[in-house]
């Protein structure tokens, strides 16, 4: 999201996407980035709600707390298991990396999230 921030204080005038129209004129491209941003804030609140302070978590185990409405975790193709677990270790990292969440390392590598 620092990204994001950085690119809208560019005031660039021309972006060339991929998938998109060109977007033309700063106000245009500022406001295309403003809505990118604010659309990570419900998930990320989301996860953050999640977080309890005496028993850390898994990434995995979070994401399946994320993803509850869906149908069995393990029933699901491996393809999008990992496509969620990559969702909600972002979503972790980044309230990691504003000092929302803490991070702990097991002996065997296993990260666990707690709330700060």
């Amino acid at each position: 999201l620092a990204n994001l921030a950085y690119l809208k204080s560019l005031d660039l005038e021309r972006v060339f996407m991929c998938h998109h129209e060109p977007l033309i004129g700063a106000p245009t491209i500022n406001a295309f980035i403003e809505k990118i941003i604010a659309s990570y804030d419900r998930p990320i609140n989301k996860m953050f709600t999640m977080l309890e302070v005496e028993n850390p978590l898994t990434v995995n185990e979070l994401a399946q707390k994320y993803y509850f409405y869906l149908p069995s975790w393990d029933d699901q193709p491996p393809i999008l298991q990992v496509r969620r677990l990559a969702i909600a270790f972002s979503y972790l990292e980044y309230l990691y990396d504003m000092g929302k969440a803490e991070r702990q390392v097991t002996e065997d590598g296993v990260l666990l999230y707690a709330l700060k």
